[in-house]
């Protein structure tokens, strides 16, 4: 879903010399997951903000994210639609 800002923000690192080149892949994905779950921790507290339950969505959070680590989950096929389940 944020494969082209993840590429971007990899490629710069590796231009400034801060990655080497062979590293390049895993910093991409690395950078991708993260700002996926950023943006999935970042929606559910907006989302508890407009409906008034900003300390439910956080309780939620801390017992969901561990939870899924362990459990698995569903895997939709295309990451938006993981996304728009997820919310």
């Amino acid at each position: 879903m944020f494969k082209k800002t993840a590429c971007k923000i990899t490629q710069r690192l590796c231009e400034k010399g801060i990655i080497s080149e062979s590293d390049f892949d895993l910093y991409e994905y690395g950078f991708n997951m993260g700002i996926t779950v950023l943006l999935n921790l970042i929606s559910t507290i907006v989302i508890g903000v407009i409906v008034g339950k900003v300390f439910e969505s956080i309780a939620f959070l801390v017992f969901y994210i561990p939870l899924r680590s362990y459990v698995g989950g569903y895997h939709a096929s295309t990451p938006r639609r993981c996304y728009f389940i997820f919310i």
